[in-house]
């Protein structure tokens, strides 16, 4: 079974009032040495004069990870899969996300954990480990999404 890692990052919580700036995917193997794959907004033709349209983006983000038997995102349940299959319908894509098998660390956390917050960056500090979750200010998306 193919497993690969997915994250999005969107100018907003929510579809109707934000837009995909990127997708990452890293597929999951035993060496974990494949480099990841990036889908830029930036990257496509129409992003300096038609930001608000990212039809494209989110069908190649899709077209990569429909290949993948599972897909493991954190918050992904609730965030980049319903983010992506609101992309999707309103775009007529013809496929979303629904019925592919995720694993959402969050849930598993909130289930399975007695924690203040249930974050990446939160589980990364309590169980130690050594990689750190890149803190980013929220200036940064404002500039990602509106400056050309």
């Amino acid at each position: 079974m193919r497993s690969v890692v997915l994250d999005l990052e969107t100018s907003s919580l929510y579809a109707n009032t934000g837009i995909v700036l990127c997708g990452v995917t890293k597929e999951y193997d035993a060496e974990f040495n494949k480099p990841p794959v990036i889908f830029r907004a930036d990257d496509y033709p129409n992003w300096k004069t038609n930001k608000s349209n990212y039809k494209r983006l989110v069908r190649d983000i899709l077209d990569h990870v429909r290949v993948f038997d599972i897909v493991i995102a954190h918050n992904g349940q609730y965030f980049d899969k319903t983010f992506l299959n609101s992309a999707s319908i309103k775009y007529n894509l013809g496929h979303t996300l629904r019925g592919v098998k995720f694993i959402d660390p969050v849930m598993i956390a909130r289930r399975h954990l007695r924690m203040a917050r249930n974050s990446l960056a939160s589980l990364i500090d309590y169980f130690d480990i050594e990689d750190k979750k890149s803190p980013l200010r929220f200036g940064h998306w404002i500039k990602a999404s509106h400056d050309s």
